[in-house]
């Protein structure tokens, strides 16, 4: 007959073979950090290695306005950077988390540095209206825009665009107050970021 320990320390007896406890593990706990979790979370797998001049261009509701990223990327490449996406698209789901990238987090830029030396990151909102009178729609666009140094952790500039484009139809309206604010944004980033 074995001699079993319930919970309440009091010995009991059983018919059943002694059983051992596992052993607590003893080792260090690893903790991540935010950042390191931000990391794991929402930049690819397919990351590339550390190379001066790479640059990524991530901007909310540019999928909505594809001309947007498109200009900024183009911009950057004009002035001798490697544009590459670093992010999953899940980033720009999670409203949090883009947050704490667009405030240029100096913590969560010192890990992106890693693999990129910088991000232009933004956010777009639209507005439509119509004049019945003229039957003429007007899109309001509205773009806020920073420039990320990831080598020095900090927001190197912050560009704001507030375009308006008439059309006939607000496809037409929208691609107006588009193209209005690409054009404009590409030649603030080709005026503000030094070529490589």
């Amino acid at each position: 007959m074995n001699t079993v320990f319930p919970v309440s320390g009091t010995p009991a007896t059983s018919n059943e073979p002694a059983r051992r406890e596992p052993k607590e593990d003893v080792s260090p706990e690893v903790s991540s950090s935010p950042e390191d979790i931000f990391i794991s979370k929402y930049v690819t797998n397919d990351r590339e290695q550390y190379r001066p001049g790479a640059w990524t261009v991530i901007i909310a509701d540019g999928d909505r306005f594809p001309t947007i990223p498109a200009a900024a990327e183009n911009a950057l490449s004009e002035q001798g950077y490697a544009v590459r996406p670093l992010f999953r698209s899940t980033l720009l789901q999670d409203r949090d988390a883009y947050e704490e990238l667009y405030s240029g987090n100096p913590v969560l830029l010192k890990h992106i540095a890693r693999f990129r030396d910088g991000i232009l990151v933004g956010k777009l909102r639209s507005e439509i209206t119509h004049d019945d009178s003229l039957d003429v729609f007007t899109a309001h666009l509205f773009g806020d825009f920073r420039v990320l140094s990831a080598r020095s952790a900090s927001v190197e500039g912050h560009l704001t665009f507030n375009e308006i484009g008439p059309g006939v139809s607000e496809s037409e309206a929208n691609h107006a107050a588009q193209k209005s604010m690409a054009d404009k944004l590409k030649q603030q980033i080709l005026q503000s970021i030094p070529p490589r």
